[in-house]
């Protein structure tokens, strides 16, 4: 039996390569577009190794399934699951509880998609600035600016100049985990290393370090699956 699999031409690739990963399944990135049988071959010389790291993500992609952005599915918000309400009104979210409703005249599901992504990432840089200036004020740290991005590896960062940006697609994430991200970027203010000064600075202002570390060890890739469900 053959190998399901998505490809990736990537002309800077030097080889023909595979990852396996819960939200991608088995995804093959190769230097220019090569024949089916030919990548098939290789993937059949490598099939212990393969079935086994696709039978090690099954749990996962099972937890994954819940969440699809639409009528009725399931997002994450704070960490925690939110049921997905669609209705037909003026251009809106609104959150009541466990669920957010998504009111657009536009009924398609795309233009829904693109209205909540924008709600999100201005919820994000509302939310994230709060946090820093709490921790910005408890600890005494100044930084510059704030910047709201979407990278798929990196929850924030800190320039030399004092400028801080952080993942949106943290709103994912319970709030202690964003507060942890938010204290671990400001100390590298002072602090432009990971030695032990830091992390000691970094466990005076935040007692859930290693439960936010842990946290998104553990659930890193639904956040990316999650948020690619909208954006």
């Amino acid at each position: 039996m053959n190998l399901e699999y998505t490809t990736v031409v990537n002309p800077r690739a030097k080889r023909l390569s595979f990852t396996v990963s819960p939200i991608d399944g088995l995804r093959v990135v190769m230097p220019k577009k090569l024949s089916d049988a030919y990548v098939q071959r290789i993937l059949r010389r490598h099939r212990p190794w393969i079935e086994e790291q696709l039978n090690a993500i099954e749990y996962d992609q099972k937890r994954f399934a819940r969440y699809q952005f639409q009528d009725g599915g399931t997002t994450l918000w704070n960490g925690e699951p939110r049921s997905i309400e669609i209705i037909s009104g003026p251009r809106r979210v609104i959150m009541q509880g466990g669920v957010i409703q998504l009111s657009n005249r536009d009924s398609a599901i795309s233009e829904i998609k693109r209205m909540y992504a924008q709600w999100v990432k201005r919820k994000a840089r509302k939310q994230f600035t709060s946090i820093l200036d709490e921790y910005s004020q408890l600890s005494g740290i100044a930084y510059q600016r704030l910047s709201i991005r979407g990278q798929s590896s990196r929850w924030g960062s800190c320039s030399n100049k004092g400028s801080i940006s952080m993942n949106w697609k943290l709103l994912c994430a319970p709030t202690y985990v964003q507060g942890y991200v938010a204290i671990h970027e400001l100390v590298h203010i002072s602090e432009l290393n990971h030695s032990k000064e830091f992390w000691k600075l970094v466990d005076t202002y935040s007692s859930s370090r290693k439960a936010s570390q842990a946290w998104l060890q553990r659930n890193g890739d639904l956040i990316q699956f999650v948020s690619r469900q909208f954006s």
